[in-house]
């Protein structure tokens, strides 16, 4: 089992943070690999806190998954935004300029590919707050199709957020994403089945996950979310 990460931008020293989660019992990680931290001006890539991080995953013995995704809104980004409700992210609104993005994509790819087996690209693109302005998933499956040129190994698509407001998977923007043909070459779909629900019932859920998209699926982050509280012993053992 791996665990996701947040350890770029880097708060402190990686070694200790990976030693401590080898010794945890983990297999490896997943941590975001952003465009707008190493594409931060036009013609300049810093890779190094990346490069640090394979290294140190090296080093300790860990897998590590890169999840690839997220704009450069400041460089390359959408007309008109940021938008009236304020929001300014830099790296949620996605690529509309296919070109610089093909461009990062190749280098990631040629830097990382001999040491990455597992990609996930971008987090919950059916979800408002991952994918801004609004979700877009025909929009994604054309990024997702840009990205298989240049990440080789298993790439996990999807990675989708429950039904708004619910734990309850996304099975309608699966099978949206089966129709536009997010499962081919080789990928498979990941979601993140946060629920308030026993493993078991996660794991029904997985099955009609795989019966709709005939793929092999993964649970790309699966726990219980901190706004559900915590007010029961059973909720706590969970």
């Amino acid at each position: 089992m791996k665990v996701c990460v947040h350890l770029i931008p880097e708060s402190g020293g990686l070694l200790p943070e990976l030693q401590a989660i080898k010794a945890a019992g983990y297999s490896g990680i997943k941590q975001a690999l952003y465009w707008n931290l190493t594409n931060p001006k036009i013609g300049r890539y810093e890779f190094a806190p990346y490069d640090r991080l394979v290294e140190g995953c090296q080093q300790v013995g860990l897998d590590l998954t890169l999840v690839i995704g997220y704009g450069n809104n400041y460089l390359y980004g959408q007309p008109g935004y940021p938008n009236p409700s304020g929001i300014t992210d830099d790296k949620l609104p996605p690529p509309v300029g296919y070109k610089p993005y093909e461009q990062w994509l190749r280098l990631v790819g040629a830097r990382y590919g001999s040491f990455v087996k597992v990609w996930q690209f971008w987090g919950e693109p059916n979800s408002e707050t991952f994918w801004k302005p609004a979700p877009d998933l025909a929009h994604y499956v054309k990024l997702l199709k840009l990205a298989d040129k240049f990440l080789p190994g298993i790439v996990y698509a999807g990675n989708l957020a429950n039904v708004k407001g619910t734990d309850v998977p996304d099975f309608e923007a699966m099978r949206v994403l089966r129709d536009l043909g997010a499962f081919k070459c080789g990928r498979r779909l990941g979601f993140n089945p946060y629920t308030q629900g026993s493993v078991e019932s996660r794991r029904r859920l997985t099955v009609q996950a795989m019966e709709i998209v005939g793929v092999p699926v993964a649970w790309t982050e699966f726990g219980h979310s901190t706004g559900w509280g915590f007010n029961s012993d059973a909720v706590k053992q969970r």
